[in-house]
């Protein structure tokens, strides 16, 4: 005797066959599709996406507007790992995939209707892709190195709609800039290995021995404040640019017997990276800064944990493990390191909030327990509260905290306590003009907007560039070329 399966279905649910499920399916995707198409475009329009708990976010990227709908459909979740796909593969073109397999449903929808067979359809498809491929061959010019304004124009191109139309141009010249500068020429042809983006140290010296070719002067070893004062600074020059950056890392504070193993993620970080330039490093030779075939857990989830996690790989790790405390679309860091990162093996424990260190000269195991997203907190993100009786324990044998930055204490540093800061500690301009409350004396950069990316202190270094001399130009009726003061002094 057979026994027929008994299939319980959730309240509200249905289920369906045959072309029923069918045409349900590609409804879904369609309408999938529909939502992204019309934010495509220059005229395209932002979503307004409102969750169950009324968080609301306002957008028109396509893989964010997906991400944040709630979708249960197999069909519709398919569109949205071709989105998810695309933005990790190539970084670009989301909402367009997504809109073409929409149309390409759309069409499969009208030739099921005349009775033409699912395979056929699908290998009919497969036909056409290869011949696409074929005319995009055919019609596809090569661009070398030096045509600088098509690399140009496909610089501006990936970043529309990503928010950077106000210095696209600035920006455009940036890219192709630093990409002629990161790419390696092998038989006539041009490799660009990711990583050297970030880890690659050649480019940094090579900038620095150009500024020191065009005459500027570097005071190394000099700490502002003990080696040098402020006031001989402001004495012998008639501009300073405050660029220091913030690097007080936040602390768990967990590591109440100051554990060696238990690092900053900075200190890490810079370990490697003069270990690179093959500088003598102690820290690094001794083991304490070195992951090699250790088993690693980096605390954090931004852009810094990040780097620490692909480092670790880097230096032969035994096993790299990656805590954060919310989920991976709560994380702040670049969704695209955490795909590589975890194509490179690296383990991620979303929910996961480390609660004690257990060890003494050395942390042997971290006790953690799940979290769960609660209601909002003051900035509109989920609060994450603590999964009762869910705690275990993890072995390890380096920790490295990244858990962001805080600016630290410039006025009492540089012993100036007429240099205003803001309440988060950062220095306090006039942004029109970029200046402190100090007359002649600038800020820009992180240690202003706080932690930040990279292109935004590329721009600020250039806007204040011109701020300071504006500011010169103003304040002397020419620039000052052989003075008992300089001109300029950036620390």
């Amino acid at each position: 005797m057979t026994t027929q399966p008994i299939f319980i279905l959730p309240e509200g649910y249905q289920r369906t066959m045959g072309k029923d499920a069918q045409r349900s399916n590609i409804l879904a995707a369609k309408q999938v599709a529909e939502t992204v198409r019309t934010t495509l475009g220059p005229k395209g329009m932002d979503k307004m996406i409102v969750d169950s708990l009324g968080d609301v976010t306002v957008t028109n990227d396509g893989v964010t507007i997906l991400e944040e709908m709630n979708i249960e459909n197999p069909a519709a979740k398919m569109l949205v790992e071709v989105a998810k796909t695309q933005e990790n593969q190539v970084g670009d073109g989301t909402t367009t995939a997504v809109v073409l397999a929409g149309e390409l449903l759309k069409s499969a929808e009208d030739l099921l209707e005349k009775d033409i067979h699912p395979t056929v359809i699908a290998k009919g498809y497969r036909l056409a892709a290869d011949k696409a491929q074929e005319i995009l061959a055919s019609i596809a010019e090569d661009i070398s190195e030096s045509d600088n304004e098509i690399l140009k124009s496909i610089a501006i191109t990936a970043m529309t709609g990503k928010g950077a139309e106000a210095s696209k141009e600035k920006l455009a010249d940036l890219t192709v800039e630093g990409i002629k500068m990161v790419a390696d020429k092998e038989n006539d042809t041009l490799h660009i290995d990711i990583d050297n983006v970030k880890l690659e140290k050649k480019v940094v010296l090579k900038r620095t021995n150009r500024l020191v070719e065009s005459g500027i002067e570097f005071k190394l070893n000099c700490e502002v404040g003990s080696t040098l004062s402020f006031q001989h600074i402001k004495e012998n020059h008639n501009a300073i640019l405050i660029a220091t950056g913030v690097y007080k890392p936040h602390s768990i504070n967990l590591n109440k017997n100051n554990a060696s193993n238990v690092v900053p993620a900075m200190e890490f970080l810079t370990a490697s990276n003069r270990k690179g330039l093959n500088d003598k490093v102690e820290d690094f030779d001794n083991g304490r800064l070195n992951s090699s075939n250790k088993n690693v857990l980096v605390i954090g989830g931004g852009d810094t944990a990040m780097d620490c996690v692909r480092t670790a790989v880097r230096q032969g790790s035994a096993s790299v493990k990656c805590l954060y405390r919310r989920d991976q679309k709560n994380m702040p860091g670049s969704q695209r390191d955490v795909f590589n990162a975890i194509e490179e093996g690296i383990e991620f424990n979303w929910l996961t909030l480390p609660i004690n260190f257990i060890g003494n000269k050395k942390i042997e195991i971290v006790k953690t327990v799940k979290m769960h997203l609660g209601s909002p907190d003051e900035t509109g993100r989920r609060h994450p509260e603590q999964v009762s009786s869910s705690e275990y324990e993890i072995k390890c044998d380096l920790i490295i905290e990244a858990l962001g930055f805080d600016p630290e204490n410039i006025p009492m540093m540089f012993n100036e306590p007429d240099l205003q800061v803001t309440q988060r500690g950062t220095i306090k301009i006039d942004f029109n003009t970029m200046m402190s409350e100090i007359d002649g004396v600038f800020a820009a950069g992180d240690i202003v907007r706080g932690s930040s990316l990279v292109v935004w202190g590329i721009k600020d270094g250039r806007d204040v560039a011109e701020r300071i001399h504006n500011y010169l130009e103003e304040k002397y009726s020419i620039f000052i070329k052989s003075s008992e003061k300089e001109v300029a002094h950036a620390i």
